[in-house]
Protein backbone atom coordinates (compact mmCIF):
# COMPACT_ATOMS: atom_id res chain seq x y z
CA UNK A 1 0.00 0.00 0.00
CA UNK A 2 1.18 3.61 -0.76
CA UNK A 3 0.71 6.51 0.77
CA UNK A 4 0.59 10.29 0.90
CA UNK A 5 2.46 12.84 3.33
CA UNK A 6 1.29 16.15 4.27
CA UNK A 7 4.68 17.03 5.99
CA UNK A 8 4.13 20.33 6.83
CA UNK A 9 1.23 19.62 9.49
CA UNK A 10 2.97 16.26 10.34
CA UNK A 11 6.10 17.85 11.56
CA UNK A 12 3.89 20.67 13.17
CA UNK A 13 2.09 18.12 15.40
CA UNK A 14 5.10 16.24 15.99
CA UNK A 15 7.07 19.15 17.20
CA UNK A 16 4.07 20.28 19.15
CA UNK A 17 4.35 17.01 21.05
CA UNK A 18 8.00 17.46 21.29
CA UNK A 19 7.68 21.03 23.09
CA UNK A 20 4.84 20.14 25.21
CA UNK A 21 6.14 16.64 26.87
CA UNK A 22 9.72 17.06 26.69
CA UNK A 23 9.99 13.48 25.15
CA UNK A 24 11.45 13.19 20.88
CA UNK A 25 9.09 11.57 18.91
CA UNK A 26 9.99 10.71 15.51
CA UNK A 27 7.69 9.13 12.66
CA UNK A 28 8.48 6.20 10.50
CA UNK A 29 7.36 5.02 6.92
CA UNK A 30 5.58 1.09 7.05
CA UNK A 31 9.82 0.77 5.39
CA UNK A 32 11.12 1.65 8.75
CA UNK A 33 12.83 5.07 7.05
CA UNK A 34 12.76 8.16 9.48
CA UNK A 35 11.08 11.39 9.08
CA UNK A 36 13.98 14.11 9.28
CA UNK A 37 12.30 16.85 11.80
CA UNK A 38 12.88 18.98 14.33
CA UNK A 39 11.71 16.66 17.30
CA UNK A 40 14.39 14.12 16.09
CA UNK A 41 17.85 14.97 17.32
CA UNK A 42 19.45 13.21 19.29
CA UNK A 43 20.56 14.44 22.95
CA UNK A 44 23.85 15.14 24.15
CA UNK A 45 23.77 11.53 26.22
CA UNK A 46 22.88 9.54 22.72
CA UNK A 47 25.36 11.41 20.84
CA UNK A 48 28.26 10.38 23.34
CA UNK A 49 27.26 7.14 23.63
CA UNK A 50 26.85 6.94 19.82
CA UNK A 51 30.32 8.28 19.48
CA UNK A 52 31.94 5.01 20.80
CA UNK A 53 29.15 2.80 20.28
CA UNK A 54 28.03 3.82 16.76
CA UNK A 55 25.14 4.62 15.25
CA UNK A 56 24.70 0.66 13.74
CA UNK A 57 23.79 -0.27 17.42
CA UNK A 58 21.18 2.40 17.56
CA UNK A 59 19.66 1.51 14.30
CA UNK A 60 19.55 -1.99 15.31
CA UNK A 61 17.37 -1.45 18.49
CA UNK A 62 14.80 0.94 17.05
CA UNK A 63 14.84 -1.55 13.84
CA UNK A 64 13.70 -4.26 16.33
CA UNK A 65 11.03 -2.48 18.24
CA UNK A 66 9.60 -1.57 14.88
CA UNK A 67 9.43 -5.04 13.99
CA UNK A 68 7.96 -5.97 17.35
CA UNK A 69 5.23 -3.15 16.84
CA UNK A 70 4.66 -4.31 13.54
CA UNK A 71 3.88 -7.53 14.65
CA UNK A 72 1.95 -7.21 17.62
CA UNK A 73 0.27 -4.39 16.21
CA UNK A 74 -0.36 -2.25 18.93
CA UNK A 75 2.00 0.18 21.51
CA UNK A 76 5.03 -1.59 22.52
CA UNK A 77 7.87 -0.39 24.49
CA UNK A 78 12.02 -1.29 25.23
CA UNK A 79 15.41 0.05 26.83
CA UNK A 80 17.64 0.23 23.95
CA UNK A 81 21.39 -0.02 25.07
CA UNK A 82 21.88 2.91 26.14
CA UNK A 83 19.45 1.95 29.34
CA UNK A 84 16.76 4.37 28.05
CA UNK A 85 12.95 3.84 27.27
CA UNK A 86 12.18 3.57 23.65
CA UNK A 87 8.48 3.27 22.45
CA UNK A 88 6.74 2.45 19.35
CA UNK A 89 2.79 3.43 18.33
CA UNK A 90 1.62 2.24 15.31
CA UNK A 91 -0.63 4.28 12.85
CA UNK A 92 -3.17 1.66 11.69
CA UNK A 93 -6.59 2.73 9.57
CA UNK A 94 -8.87 -0.17 8.33
CA UNK A 95 -6.70 -2.48 9.58
CA UNK A 96 -3.50 -1.50 7.59
CA UNK A 97 -0.25 0.28 9.21
CA UNK A 98 0.32 3.14 8.15
CA UNK A 99 3.34 4.31 9.92
CA UNK A 100 4.48 4.38 13.58
CA UNK A 101 5.50 6.98 16.04
CA UNK A 102 8.76 6.41 17.64
CA UNK A 103 8.75 8.04 21.39
CA UNK A 104 11.97 7.70 23.04
CA UNK A 105 14.94 9.10 24.92
CA UNK A 106 13.73 8.76 27.90
CA UNK A 107 15.32 7.77 31.33
CA UNK A 108 12.69 5.97 34.03
CA UNK A 109 14.48 6.22 37.10
CA UNK A 110 17.48 8.79 38.94
CA UNK A 111 20.05 6.05 39.31
CA UNK A 112 22.22 6.21 36.15
CA UNK A 113 21.88 2.77 34.84
CA UNK A 114 23.50 -0.16 35.27
CA UNK A 115 24.49 -0.37 31.70
CA UNK A 116 28.18 -1.23 30.52
CA UNK A 117 29.59 1.47 28.63
CA UNK A 118 33.14 1.78 26.90
CA UNK A 119 36.25 2.58 29.45
CA UNK A 120 37.10 5.49 26.97
CA UNK A 121 33.80 6.95 27.95
CA UNK A 122 34.23 9.85 30.82
CA UNK A 123 31.70 8.61 33.41
CA UNK A 124 31.26 11.38 35.01
CA UNK A 125 30.36 13.10 32.11
CA UNK A 126 28.23 10.44 30.97
CA UNK A 127 25.64 10.69 34.20
CA UNK A 128 26.03 14.68 34.10
CA UNK A 129 24.03 14.33 30.40
CA UNK A 130 22.11 11.42 31.62
CA UNK A 131 20.83 13.71 33.91
CA UNK A 132 19.74 16.66 31.37
CA UNK A 133 17.22 13.55 29.84
CA UNK A 134 13.38 14.19 31.00
CA UNK A 135 12.94 11.31 33.68
CA UNK A 136 9.32 9.45 33.79
CA UNK A 137 7.81 7.47 36.57
CA UNK A 138 5.85 3.85 34.94
CA UNK A 139 2.28 6.27 35.26
CA UNK A 140 3.58 9.01 33.33
CA UNK A 141 5.52 6.79 31.07
CA UNK A 142 1.67 5.08 30.61
CA UNK A 143 0.29 8.61 30.15
CA UNK A 144 2.95 9.39 27.11
CA UNK A 145 1.91 5.71 25.42
CA UNK A 146 -1.57 7.15 25.78
CA UNK A 147 -1.24 10.58 24.49
CA UNK A 148 0.66 9.11 21.50
CA UNK A 149 -2.10 6.98 20.58
CA UNK A 150 -4.32 9.65 20.43
CA UNK A 151 -2.20 11.66 18.59
CA UNK A 152 -2.47 8.61 15.81
CA UNK A 153 -5.85 9.64 15.92
CA UNK A 154 -5.75 13.14 15.31
CA UNK A 155 -2.39 12.36 12.72
CA UNK A 156 -5.62 10.16 10.59
CA UNK A 157 -8.09 11.92 11.29
CA UNK A 158 -6.46 15.47 10.11
CA UNK A 159 -5.14 13.41 6.83
CA UNK A 160 -1.67 13.90 7.10
CA UNK A 161 -1.52 10.24 6.39
CA UNK A 162 -3.75 8.65 4.00
CA UNK A 163 -3.65 5.70 1.21
CA UNK A 164 -2.99 6.64 -2.05
CA UNK A 165 -6.62 5.82 -3.75
CA UNK A 166 -8.47 5.90 -7.14
CA UNK A 167 -11.80 6.62 -8.53
CA UNK A 168 -13.02 3.05 -8.14
CA UNK A 169 -11.51 2.57 -4.24
CA UNK A 170 -13.21 6.01 -3.03
CA UNK A 171 -16.47 5.31 -4.47
CA UNK A 172 -16.69 1.55 -2.67
CA UNK A 173 -15.67 3.21 0.65
CA UNK A 174 -18.04 6.20 0.32
CA UNK A 175 -20.57 3.89 -0.30
CA UNK A 176 -19.33 1.70 2.55
CA UNK A 177 -19.08 4.60 5.22
CA UNK A 178 -22.82 5.74 4.16
CA UNK A 179 -24.70 2.24 4.77
CA UNK A 180 -22.30 0.89 7.46
CA UNK A 181 -25.56 0.06 9.62
CA UNK A 182 -27.29 -1.55 7.20
CA UNK A 183 -26.41 -5.09 5.64
CA UNK A 184 -23.07 -4.99 3.17
CA UNK A 185 -22.47 -7.20 0.29
CA UNK A 186 -20.17 -7.15 -2.12
CA UNK A 187 -22.69 -7.23 -5.06
CA UNK A 188 -25.09 -5.00 -3.54
CA UNK A 189 -22.08 -2.31 -3.56
CA UNK A 190 -21.00 -3.82 -6.83
CA UNK A 191 -24.92 -2.54 -8.18
CA UNK A 192 -24.54 1.00 -6.82
CA UNK A 193 -20.94 1.83 -7.62
CA UNK A 194 -21.24 0.51 -11.33
CA UNK A 195 -18.19 -1.98 -10.84
CA UNK A 196 -17.57 -5.50 -11.40
CA UNK A 197 -17.00 -8.09 -7.93
CA UNK A 198 -13.84 -8.52 -8.91
CA UNK A 199 -12.72 -4.76 -9.82
CA UNK A 200 -14.36 -4.12 -6.39
CA UNK A 201 -12.38 -6.30 -4.46
CA UNK A 202 -8.84 -5.23 -6.77
CA UNK A 203 -9.73 -1.41 -5.70
CA UNK A 204 -10.22 -2.14 -1.66
CA UNK A 205 -6.94 -4.40 -1.60
CA UNK A 206 -5.01 -2.00 -3.81
CA UNK A 207 -5.38 0.38 -1.62
CA UNK A 208 -6.34 -0.62 2.21
CA UNK A 209 -3.84 -4.49 1.60
CA UNK A 210 -7.40 -6.38 2.80
CA UNK A 211 -10.31 -8.36 1.95
CA UNK A 212 -13.87 -6.14 1.26
CA UNK A 213 -15.34 -8.04 4.48
CA UNK A 214 -12.43 -7.12 6.55
CA UNK A 215 -12.35 -3.64 4.83
CA UNK A 216 -16.08 -3.55 6.45
CA UNK A 217 -15.38 -5.09 9.77
CA UNK A 218 -12.84 -2.84 10.42
CA UNK A 219 -14.55 0.59 9.76
CA UNK A 220 -17.69 -0.94 11.86
CA UNK A 221 -15.15 -1.04 14.45
CA UNK A 222 -13.53 1.97 14.35
CA UNK A 223 -17.23 4.15 14.03
CA UNK A 224 -18.26 2.16 17.27
CA UNK A 225 -15.08 3.85 18.94
CA UNK A 226 -17.12 7.05 18.72
CA UNK A 227 -20.20 5.18 20.58
CA UNK A 228 -18.23 3.29 23.01
CA UNK A 229 -16.60 6.88 23.89
CA UNK A 230 -19.64 9.41 23.79
CA UNK A 231 -22.78 7.60 24.40
CA UNK A 232 -24.64 5.39 27.02
CA UNK A 233 -26.05 3.06 24.57
CA UNK A 234 -25.48 -0.36 25.96
CA UNK A 235 -23.33 -3.15 23.45
CA UNK A 236 -26.25 -4.93 22.00
CA UNK A 237 -27.23 -1.51 20.67
CA UNK A 238 -23.70 -0.18 19.73
CA UNK A 239 -23.57 -3.41 17.56
CA UNK A 240 -26.69 -3.00 15.88
CA UNK A 241 -25.84 0.82 14.80
CA UNK A 242 -22.63 0.04 13.00
CA UNK A 243 -24.26 -3.24 11.34
CA UNK A 244 -22.66 -6.25 13.29
CA UNK A 245 -25.74 -9.39 13.25
CA UNK A 246 -25.36 -9.65 16.86
CA UNK A 247 -23.58 -8.88 19.48
CA UNK A 248 -21.09 -11.93 20.14
CA UNK A 249 -20.32 -11.50 16.64
CA UNK A 250 -19.03 -7.66 17.05
CA UNK A 251 -17.26 -8.59 20.47
CA UNK A 252 -15.04 -11.25 18.99
CA UNK A 253 -14.45 -9.43 15.80
CA UNK A 254 -13.48 -6.10 18.47
CA UNK A 255 -11.57 -8.66 21.15
CA UNK A 256 -9.19 -10.04 17.47
CA UNK A 257 -8.86 -6.07 16.38
CA UNK A 258 -8.59 -4.33 19.74
CA UNK A 259 -6.70 -6.42 22.22
CA UNK A 260 -9.98 -6.16 24.69
CA UNK A 261 -13.65 -6.26 24.43
CA UNK A 262 -15.97 -3.33 23.48
CA UNK A 263 -16.84 -3.23 27.40
CA UNK A 264 -12.85 -3.04 28.64
CA UNK A 265 -12.08 -0.34 25.97
CA UNK A 266 -15.34 2.25 27.28
CA UNK A 267 -14.04 1.35 30.78
CA UNK A 268 -10.72 2.98 29.96
CA UNK A 269 -12.12 6.05 28.23
CA UNK A 270 -13.73 6.61 31.95
CA UNK A 271 -10.90 6.53 33.79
Amino acid sequence: MQFTYNLQKLEEALYDFYRVTGVSITFYSTEFKALKQKSTQPTRYCSMVGSVKGSDSCFRSTNALLRLCEQRREPVRHICDAGLVDIAVPLLYAGSIMGYLMLGQIRREEAFPAVTFDPSLDRAVLESLYRELPCLDEEAIGAIMHIAVMLTKYILLENMIKPKTNSAAEAVSAFIEAHLSEKLTVSRIARHVHLSPSGIYKAIHSCYGCTVNAYITTRRIERSLVLLETSAASIEEIAAAVGFSSEAYYCRCFKREKGISPLQYRRTQQE
